[in-house]
């Protein structure tokens, strides 16, 4: 599986490289800021049709996210389009910024793609991703990937930096240790 796993990860992300390509997204983001990929994208663990795109914009201001989503929707590249304040309203483990959601079908499969704005890079967010690279291993790897193939085939709601954190922090090993982690950790997985 190790193999499996790892072959479908460098496939998702070459489809993503491809999408951002054909819709020109980041051609257009790049007008508002400086655009940085992260998540699962940065971190080579990749098994769905999800992108993380942080915009960091020195101009930040609702306003201007929300001129950026007029323009996306403008564009028609996408199906669906959200948008959150999540500097009126906060929500745990979420950056302080302005959210797009963006939905679309590529060569058959779902996509989101996350575009966050904000005024500087999210100190949690850089703490995170640095603790995630400095603990991966290729055991860890593998076992992140392969928790997170299970939560997407199982569809359970489930954010992938907890998974990160079951594997890294927690030492879990499998669906069952996942599953206690998410509940310790106030997530509820069935």
């Amino acid at each position: 599986m190790k193999n499996e796993l790892q072959i479908l990860s460098k496939q998702v992300k070459k489809e993503a490289d491809l999408l951002l390509k054909k819709t020109k997204l980041i051609e257009l983001l790049n007008k508002y800021g400086y655009v940085h990929k992260r998540g699962s994208y940065e971190l080579d663990l990749m098994v769905d049709g999800d992108i993380d795109v942080y915009v960091i914009d020195k101009q930040f201001s609702k306003e201007r996210a929300m001129q950026c989503l007029n323009e996306l929707i403008l564009q028609n590249a996408f199906r669906g389009y959200l948008f959150y304040d999540f500097v009126k309203r906060r929500k745990r483990g979420f950056p302080k910024g302005y959210y797009l959601g963006l939905k679309t079908l590529f060569n058959g499969k779902k996509w989101n793609i996350d575009i966050w704005f904000m005024k500087s890079m999210d100190g949690v967010s850089n703490r995170f991703m640095k603790k995630v690279v400095a603990g991966l291993n290729d055991v860890r790897r593998e076992k992140i990937l392969e928790l997170k193939k299970i939560v997407k085939d199982r569809k359970i709601d489930l954010p992938s930096f907890v998974i990160y954190n079951a594997v890294i922090d927690g030492g879990v090993v499998d669906i069952k240790q996942l599953s206690a982690f998410a509940i310790k950790e106030g997530y509820q997985i069935s």
